[in-house]
């Protein structure tokens, strides 16, 4: 080979290895602008920082990613990937930035900060008990991590189980604060101003036609239909209690409803019942009734009865035709009473049928 063809050969390669130089440039921490037209690239290496205790292809896992797919940069795909890490509910701090760029190959890190997690738990404002209570409904728990929602949570939960005692002012708060003696770990506060217990300060009543206010609400020495609630300042409550529960009041709208089929009202509703602070101590109940018609006994037929006659029958029940139609006795007279007819007639296949009209 001459001279000159040796000089031609060694300057294309020389030429060759500069070509390839250049086409593997290596960019280390790019400036990625997300204003600018997407690039292509193939993801070549994925690494992760900042989290201790956890194998490194399980918290590049959590990405979605793989080494060796194709990418957009800036693209969809991480922006996924970061959701996915939020979603997992693990991290308080997620970034994804491009670590080096050589050619067509892109190099990500993914830098995550795990929450903290709870090192101790105070309660201030409560009682013993109360404190029991409270760490077996809030969710709170020592050396678990913390979130945002596992907080807002709990205050909901405290919230409820006051206003449940009759404290509806209750005011919940769960602060933060690092805990200085012990790395990525927090101190939780709970402090709880329960306020006083809320009282009634009227009930208002509407559609009752049949029963009047005395034998809804009651009376100084009579019992009425709200054994539970009671009006605040009055002669008639005075030895009765008058705390309000949202609990106390869901039961006292079941027994208003069953006075009312006590005295022929089977088709007896609520239509609408509402609850407001009056002030800091007290609250209004307004309850709007339909009382429908009063029914009374048609007929009574008895069927089955191969043991006992009717007659025996007729008057272990305790009800005739043109009685008032009382449910709550008849079950007592059928079932629950000592002597019901159902104890006197035991697993004989007794069937009660009853019919009832508007008198």
């Amino acid at each position: 080979m001459s001279k000159i063809n040796k000089v031609l050969l060694l300057l294309t390669a020389f030429f060759g290895i500069g070509q390839q130089m250049i086409a593997q440039e290596t960019i280390v921490n790019p400036t990625i602008s997300y204003a600018g037209t997407p690039g292509v690239y193939r993801l070549a290496g994925l690494t992760t920082s900042g989290v201790e205790g956890y194998e490194d292809y399980i918290l590049t896992g959590i990405s979605g990613l793989s080494v060796g797919q194709e990418i957009e940069i800036p693209g969809t795909a991480i922006t996924d990937a970061v959701k996915r890490y939020w979603k997992h509910g693990l991290f308080s701090d997620v970034s994804i930035s491009v670590d080096s760029i050589v050619g067509n190959d892109a190099y990500l890190k993914i830098k995550l900060r795990t929450r903290p997690r709870v090192s101790t738990i105070n309660y201030i404002g409560l009682k013993k008990s109360e404190t029991e209570d409270m760490e077996k409904k809030l969710g709170l728990l020592k050396g678990g991590q913390i979130t945002p929602n596992m907080i807002a949570r709990a205050q909901t939960l405290a919230k409820r189980y006051f206003e449940d005692k009759g404290y509806k002012n209750a005011e919940i708060n769960i602060r933060q604060r690092d805990d200085v003696a012990n790395k990525n770990q927090v101190i939780l506060d709970v402090e709880v101003d329960k306020k006083q217990k809320m009282k009634v300060r009227q009930i208002i009543l509407e559609g009752n036609e049949q029963l009047s206010d005395k034998k809804i609400k009651g009376g100084l020495f009579t019992k009425g239909a709200l054994s539970k609630t009671h009006e605040a300042g009055k002669l008639a409550t005075f030895l009765k209690s008058k705390k309000f529960t949202p609990e106390r009041w869901t039961e006292d709208k079941k027994k208003l409803i069953d006075k009312y089929n006590e005295h022929g009202f089977r088709d007896a509703v609520i239509l609408k019942d509402s609850v407001w602070n009056v002030d800091d101590k007290h609250v209004n109940i307004y309850v709007k009734l339909d009382e429908g018609k009063k029914y009374y006994i048609r007929n009574i037929t008895w069927v089955g009865n191969t043991v006992y006659n009717t007659n025996y029958l007729s008057l272990l029940l305790n009800m005739k035709k043109g009685d008032v139609y009382n449910q709550r006795y008849m079950s007592k007279r059928l079932t629950e009473d000592e002597d019901a007819v159902g104890n006197a007639y035991w697993n004989n296949g007794i069937s009660f049928t009853t019919f009832s009209r508007q008198r």
